[in-house]
């Protein structure tokens, strides 16, 4: 399915003022040419003023630096131990907020320590299983 010009306006139009920011300034390079046109034009017929070199370079760093946080010990706790109890619901839904807001380390940890975890309860079930053999 090709994405035409008008649904990626329609697309960019629901974004929010910062959405089109990140887009249009900070993160251009994960996005196609189109992306960043519709995003720039829906920015643009909003009248936005584009920031100014030093509120630029202090947006983007605010971003870089959200992008940076880890995940706090207390969602690593219940990533690893509850997250495979619930079906990792919490960990869907948890990476999906985090992911909306920006927060990439935190999504990332969020995996990897769901990943601890189901892998530490595979191996307790490998072990109970081998000490009912023997």
């Amino acid at each position: 399915m090709k994405v035409t010009p008008e649904d990626l306006l329609e697309l960019m139009s629901k974004k929010s003022d910062e959405d089109l920011l990140e887009i249009s300034f900070v993160h251009y390079q994960d996005y196609t040419r189109e992306a960043i046109e519709a995003a720039r034009s829906v920015y643009d017929a909003r009248e936005l003023v584009p920031p100014k070199g030093i509120d630029i370079l202090t947006q983007v760093k605010t971003i870089k630096e959200r992008e940076r946080i880890p995940l706090s010990w207390i969602l690593k706790f219940v990533a690893f131990f509850f997250s495979s109890f619930f079906l990792f619901i919490p960990a869907i839904l948890l990476h999906a907020h985090f992911t909306d807001k920006g927060e990439k380390r935190k999504a990332q940890d969020l995996k990897k320590w769901s990943v601890y975890g189901i892998v530490f309860y595979l191996a307790l079930g490998v072990i109970r299983f081998l000490y009912r053999l023997g």
